[in-house]
């Protein structure tokens, strides 16, 4: 059977009945999701940025296993990958840590009424831009982001708050017919809580933000340093994890982990070394990305950590 489509992300088998939904440029996933067939229903991990995406991945994961989809989790509170939450059933139930629950609460209408306000404020700006401008390249990119915020405009009118109907501590267990699924928090290192979706039997777990596969992770709402030791808490896990999911970039294996081991601590360094010579914020912003990592995608976001472990190294040199 051919695979299902959607304009928003590509599905990827990793084993029978389980399967990575990787984000497209240019849609509205925002991050990565996976689907999971339990034998007599089926789990969602995660439900992207909006509930178009959302809307696809639980008719595409209806379509591969044959099972209605009856719970999702919410890995962590950020926007990119709870806010297709509406598109799902009220007999879904959405699952996330305690804390999770409280921050989607606490930041989700804000962001929404925010939202309504800046996306079509933007559009008619990129909309001017492009009639103002002559270069065909800086035409082709103004108009691939007039599409993308087409598409955003479209969607705000389903834009709503759709809070977890379950919350845990530490971990949960999802019993099926064919298989079992571990939903496990190690505390927080991207964010304040993070949640993983652990498959013992495949030796299969999605992690959400914890991994950034080829693309600069985005530290400022969290712990670099609980970020690194839940990296030991994953690798620890029994049976041995041998396919990760992350929330941005491709399927890994444990070997993508040790990026983001040097990641952080070269940035660490970096910023210290500004604090220590008298520097700012703006001086560490600045600095040119290390050649390991000057490849991944995001390098803006380079810039926004650089600012956050300035401001922790200040705080630390104090």
């Amino acid at each position: 059977m051919p695979q299902p489509i959607s304009k928003h992300f590509i599905i990827e088998p990793l084993t029978d009945g389980i399967y990575a939904a990787i984000a497209k440029p240019g849609g509205l996933a925002g991050s990565n999701a996976g689907i999971v067939d339990l034998g007599d229903r089926v789990v969602l991990f995660d439900t992207f940025m909006s509930p178009q995406a959302a809307h696809d991945l639980a008719n595409i994961a209806m379509q591969l296993t044959g099972h209605p989809v009856r719970a999702a989790v919410n890995s962590h509170w950020h926007f990119d990958h709870g806010l297709g939450n509406p598109a799902l059933g009220a007999d879904v139930t959405v699952i996330s840590t305690r804390p999770t629950r409280a921050l989607i609460a606490e930041r989700v209408p804000p962001f929404i009424a925010e939202q309504k306000i800046s996306i079509p404020c933007r559009l008619a700006e990129l909309e001017k831009k492009f009639l103002n401008e002559h270069d065909p390249a800086l035409l082709q990119e103004i108009g691939e982001e007039i599409d993308y915020y087409r598409l955003e405009l479209v969607e705000l009118p389903h834009l709503a708050l759709r809070l977890p109907d379950q919350t845990f501590d530490q971990q949960m267990t999802l019993y099926g017919s064919a298989r079992t699924a571990e939903v496990i928090t190690f505390g927080g290192g991207h964010t304040v809580s993070d949640a993983i979706l652990y498959l013992p039997d495949e030796q299969i777990a999605f992690v959400a933000d914890l991994l950034f596969n080829g693309f600069h992770p985005w530290l400022g709402d969290g712990d670099p340093a609980e970020w690194l030791r839940i990296y030991e808490q994953i690798e620890a896990l029994d049976p041995l994890v041998e396919v990760l999911v992350p929330g941005h970039g491709a399927v890994a294996t444990p070997d993508a982990l040790a990026a983001l081991r040097r990641y952080i601590p070269v940035l660490q360094q970096l910023a210290a070394e500004v604090v220590q010579r008298g520097g700012t914020a703006d001086d560490a912003a600045a600095l040119r990305v290390p050649a390991a990592f000057c490849e991944w995608i995001g390098q803006p976001t380079f810039a926004n950590n650089m600012r956050f472990l300035f401001e922790r190294a200040a705080i630390a040199s104090e």
